[in-house]
């Protein structure tokens, strides 16, 4: 059982963090893109 619980752990954590990372990347696109463009434009 405890086998089996960290194995799906080690399987769920880099897919948690990919998810986590996109979020906060689309988030900085968000705030950063509309403020690249005022100073471009």
């Amino acid at each position: 059982m405890q086998q089996r619980l960290e194995r799906l752990v080690n399987l769920v954590q880099p897919l948690l963090f990919l998810l986590i990372g996109g979020e906060i990347l689309l988030v900085y696109l968000q705030i950063l893109l509309p403020l690249y463009q005022s100073f471009g434009g």
